[in-house]
C-alpha cells in the first residue's frame, strides 16, 4: 500500500523539474530573442568589434615593421656612407687627431695626417713625448701637468692651459691641443688636435719683421744711433769679458736687451735674456748677441739705408747759414778764435733728445699692456739738443727707470685705492748752462725699503750694522746694488737686479748725478743730472 504513494511523490517532482527546465529554456529563449537591447547581444557585438580592430592593427603592425625593415636597410647603408665620407675627410685633412690613455700613450687609431704631422707612419704606442720628441725637462713639466688633468681636482681650463702647445719637430712647427674625453664623469682619455702651424708662423713673422721696419723707418736717425751705442757698447762688453768683470758684462747686455725690446728686436731680446741665465759669460756670447744684431742689420741694409760695418760713418745736415759760418770763422781763424770752430762743430754735431731715447711711447704701451696696468705717459722736452757723445749712454738707459716705473711702481688697478685708476708716469728732459736734467716720475707705490734692506743682508750685499748706520737717502740707494732687485721673481721684464747699476754707471761715466725721491704710497721721483760740455756752455752766435 506504500509503494504507489512514493511512485506519486517520484511523479510530481519530475513533473517539477520538467516545468523548471521548460521555464528555463523559455526565458533564455526570451533573452536571445529579445534584440540589440539585450546584454548578451551587447556583449558578443563589442566582442566582435574588438577582434576587428585587433585584426586591423596587426595589418598596420604589419606594414610598418615592413617599412621599418625597409628604413633600418637604408640607415645602415646611409651610416656606412657616411662613416666613409668621415674617413676619407679625416684621411686627407691637413691636421690630425688622436688620443693618449692616462699612461700618455697614442692609441692605435688616428687619423691619417698625424704620420705625416710626426714624420712617422707608426704612432699607435709611442707616447706623446716620444711622439713630440720632448727633451727631458719638457717631459717632466709636461707629466706633471697631465697628472693635474687626469686628478681633475682644479676646471679642465686651468689645468689645460698649463700645457705647451708648441713643438718643433722635423722642420715642423705643430700646435698640439688637448680636450678631455670623459667616461662616467671623469677624465678618461685625452683628444689632441694636430695643426701645422709652420706657414702661420712665417707669415706672422715677416709681418712682425715688417712693423719692425716701418717703426725703424719712422726714426732711422734715432735707429742709426742706437745700433752705433750698441756696437760700442758691445766692444766694451767683449773687453770686460777679458778682465772678468762679470758685474760689468752683465749691466751691458741687461741694458741692451731692455733696448733691443723697445725696437722691437724681441728674438736678440731673449738670445740675450737666455745668455743672462748663463752662471759666465764668456766673449764667445757676446759675439753670438753682436752676430744677432749685425744678421738683422745687413739683412735689412737696402730697407734701413745702412749697414753695421758703417756704423760709425755718421752723416750730418749742415744748413745753408750755418756753412756759410763755417766759412767765416775759418777765414778768420788767427790764433784765439780756433775755439770758435770747436764750439760750432759741437753746437751742430747735437742732437734732438728724442733720437737717442727711441720709440719710447710704443715701449710704454706695450709693457703696460703686457702687465695689465693702466698708464698714462707724459714727456716733455724731447726736442731738446743734447750732446751725443755725452748723453748718448744715459738716455739709451733710461729705459731701465721706465720699466720699473711700469712694473714695480704702478699698482694693478684694485691696488690704488683713492688715487686714480690709471697710473701716471712722467719723463722730462732738460737744459740749462751747465746741466741736463733728465726726470723720470710715477704715482705708484713708492720703494719698499725695508723689503731693499732685508734682501740685501740675505744676499751678503750689506751686514745689518751696515744697514742701520744709513741714513734714509742711503737706504734708498741701496736700489743701486748689482744683484739687488725689489721683485720677488725674476722675469724677461725685470727682478735681476742690474738695471739700476746699469744705469748708474752710465750716468758715473759722463760724471753725473743720480737723486732717488720716494714716498710710500705716492710714488717714487728719480733725477739725473748731467755736466754739459766745456764747448757748449759759451753761447754762440748764428748757429741756427
Amino acid at each position: 500500500m506504500s509503494q504507489p504513494k512514493d511512485t506519486a511523490a517520484w511523479q510530481k517532482r519530475a513533473e517539477a523539474a520538467e516545468k523548471t527546465v521548460n521555464i528555463l529554456k523559455s526565458k533564455v529563449i526570451e533573452l536571445y530573442n529579445a534584440g540589440a537591447q539585450s546584454v548578451i547581444h551587447r556583449q558578443m557585438e563589442k566582442a566582435k568589434q574588438r577582434d576587428e580592430e585587433n585584426r586591423r592593427k596587426r595589418e598596420i603592425m604589419e606594414v610598418r615593421n615592413q617599412e621599418l625593415k625597409k628604413y633600418s636597410e637604408n640607415l645602415e647603408q646611409q651610416v656606412e656612407a657616411r662613416t666613409e665620407t668621415i674617413k676619407t675627410i679625416l684621411n686627407h685633412v691637413t691636421f690630425g687627431f688622436l688620443v693618449v690613455d692616462r699612461n700618455l700613450v697614442i692609441n692605435d687609431e688616428f687619423t691619417k695626417s698625424c704620420q705625416t704631422l710626426f714624420g712617422q707612419p707608426k704612432l699607435g704606442g709611442l707616447t706623446i713625448f716620444q711622439a713630440l720628441k720632448m727633451t727631458k725637462r719638457t717631459a717632466e713639466h709636461y707629466a706633471l701637468c697631465m697628472d693635474q688633468v687626469f686628478e681633475d681636482i682644479m676646471p679642465t681650463s686651468v689645468t689645460l692651459s698649463q700645457l705647451p702647445e708648441r713643438f718643433e719637430i722635423n722642420g715642423r712647427i705643430l700646435r698640439c691641443e688637448a680636450s678631455v674625453i670623459r667616461k662616467n664623469g671623469n677624465v678618461d682619455r685625452i683628444l689632441y688636435t694636430i695643426s701645422d702651424i709652420s706657414q702661420l708662423e712665417a707669415a706672422q713673422r715677416e709681418a712682425q719683421i715688417n712693423r719692425i721696419l716701418v717703426g725703424i723707418l719712422r726714426r732711422k736717425e734715432g735707429f742709426q744711433e742706437f745700433m752705433t751705442e750698441v756696437k760700442d757698447q758691445l766692444k766694451e762688453a767683449r773687453e770686460q769679458t777679458q778682465s772678468k768683470n762679470q758685474e760689468g758684462v752683465r749691466r751691458i747686455l741687461h741694458t741692451l736687451k731692455g733696448n733691443a725690446a723697445s725696437w722691437g728686436l724681441t728674438d736678440i731680446a731673449a738670445q740675450i735674456h737666455g745668455i743672462e741665465d748663463e752662471p759666465l759669460i764668456t766673449s764667445k756670447l757676446v759675439q753670438n748677441v753682436e752676430d744677432g744684431f749685425r744678421t738683422f742689420i745687413d739683412t735689412h741694409a737696402q730697407i734701413i739705408g745702412f749697414e753695421y760695418a758703417g756704423l760709425h760713418e755718421l752723416n750730418f745736415e749742415v744748413s745753408s747759414s750755418q756753412f756759410d759760418r763755417l766759412k767765416t770763422i775759418i777765414s778768420d781763424l788767427p790764433g784765439n778764435q780756433a775755439s770758435q770752430l770747436q764750439n760750432w762743430t759741437a753746437v751742430v754735431l747735437q742732437k734732438p733728445a728724442s733720437l737717442l731715447l727711441g720709440p719710447i711711447d710704443e715701449f710704454v704701451a706695450k709693457l703696460s699692456y703686457r702687465l695689465g696696468k693702466e698708464v698714462k705717459f707724459l714727456t716733455k722736452g724731447l726736442d731738446t739738443l743734447v750732446d751725443v757723445d755725452t748723453m748718448r749712454g744715459v738716455l739709451q738707459s733710461i729705459m731701465h727707470l721706465i720699466r720699473n716705473s711700469i712694473d714695480h711702481g704702478i699698482e694693478e688697478q684694485s691696488l690704488r685705492g683713492r688715487k686714480n685708476a690709471t697710473g701716471l708716469i712722467e719723463f722730462a728732459i732738460a737744459r740749462n748752462e751747465s746741466f741736463y736734467t733728465v726726470t723720470v716720475k710715477d704715482d705708484g707705490r713708492g720703494i719698499d725699503i725695508e723689503k731693499l734692506k732685508k734682501k740685501a743682508v740675505a744676499l751678503g750685499l750689506k751686514t745689518q750694522k751696515e744697514i742701520d748706520s744709513m741714513n734714509r737717502q742711503e737706504q734708498l740707494d741701496l736700489v743701486f746694488l748689482d744683484g739687488l732687485s725689489s721683485a720677488d721673481t725674476t722675469t724677461e721684464i725685470s727682478g735681476r737686479g742690474v738695471g739700476m747699476s746699469s744705469i748708474l754707471a752710465a750716468v758715473r761715466r759722463v760724471n753725473g748725478r743720480f737723486q732717488i725721491e720716494s714716498r710710500p704710497g705716492e710714488g717714487s721721483t728719480m733725477r739725473i743730472e748731467i755736466p754739459v760740455p766745456e764747448t757748449l756752455r759759451v753761447p754762440i752766435k748764428d748757429v741756427a
